[in-house]
């Protein structure tokens, strides 16, 4: 199982997709509770743009770890993807419940309360995202009137 998932790992970082989905298909055959390979299998699936699958993926992976604030996240970011913005901040605010330190979990909750009109909101999300990491390279990207 071990070998699939490293062999999925490393055809997801060639931007292999297809070839990770088939390493990661293989590892659940072996082993179908590790939710660390349902996410990495929703993870490829998204980069083809094969979000209804990779929805299914990151379901089974919640169920197996519902505390994995990762997966949440990277759930969020598929339903943001497909412009689903309402289902996206309700992960995104499962994500921050779980982990409300991590800066880009909030940086993409600012913009997607951004694309929905609600600029308020997405000022104290860019704000609490800049303070859970200052270094964060993001910082640099924030909004002009965050630092106003």
């Amino acid at each position: 199982m071990e070998d699939f998932f490293k062999k999925g790992n490393d055809f997801h970082c060639q931007e292999r997709h297809v070839e990770a989905i088939e390493c990661f298909d293989r590892a659940i055959n072996l082993t179908s509770d590790d939710a660390v390979i349902w996410n990495n299998k929703a993870t490829s699936l998204d980069y083809l743009q094969r979000f209804d699958e990779a929805i299914v993926c990151y379901n089974e992976s919640i169920r197996l770890n519902p505390k994995d604030s990762e997966t949440w996240h990277n759930k969020a970011l598929t339903f943001s993807g497909q412009q689903e913005y309402e289902e996206a901040l309700m992960c995104l605010d499962e994500a921050i419940r779980l982990n409300d330190q991590d800066s880009h979990i909030w940086f993409n909750k600012a913009l997607i309360l951004e694309q929905i009109d609600r600029f308020d909101h997405a000022r104290l999300c860019y704000e609490k995202s800049r303070r859970c990491d200052d270094k964060s390279r993001m910082c640099f990207l924030l909004p002009k009137f965050v630092n106003e």
